[in-house]
C-alpha cells in the first residue's frame, strides 16, 4: 500500500512539472535569450539576460530595447547606437515589429571599431 502512495505521489509531482511547462509555454508571455556583446556586455557586466514579452504579439525594437534600459540604465549611452540581430541576422529597426518565440535568440551588437 505504501508503495502504491509513493508512485502515485510520484505521478502526481510529474503531471504537476508538465502542467507547469506547459502554462509557461502557453501563458501570457514568451521569455527569450538577450546576449550583450562587447562595451554592452561590460557595462552590463554580464553575457545574456532573459527578457519576457507578450506571447504572440507585435514588439518594436523600441520595446525591446526601453526593457533592456530598464534593467540596466549604464548602458544607454551605447545601446542608442547598437544593432539588434534576432536569430543571428540584423533586425531592419524600420520594418515594423517582431513577434518573438522562446527559441528565439536576440543580440545586442555595439558599433565595431578597428581597421
Amino acid at each position: 500500500s505504501s508503495g502504491i502512495n509513493a508512485e502515485y505521489g510520484g505521478i502526481q509531482k510529474r503531471n504537476k512539472q508538465n502542467k507547469t511547462e506547459q502554462s509557461n509555454e502557453m501563458g501570457s508571455n514568451v521569455e527569450v535569450t538577450c546576449l550583450f556583446f562587447g562595451s554592452v556586455a561590460e557595462l552590463a557586466a554580464t553575457p545574456s539576460i532573459k527578457l519576457s514579452f507578450p506571447l504572440n504579439t507585435p514588439i518594436s525594437t523600441t520595446q525591446i530595447r526601453e526593457q533592456i534600459l530598464d534593467r540596466y540604465p549604464q548602458i544607454k549611452v551605447v545601446l542608442t547606437t547598437c544593432l539588434l540581430a534576432l536569430n543571428c541576422e540584423f533586425v531592419d529597426e524600420e520594418k515594423g515589429t517582431l513577434v518573438l518565440k522562446s527559441s528565439d535568440e536576440l543580440a545586442v551588437i555595439p558599433p565595431l571599431s578597428g581597421g
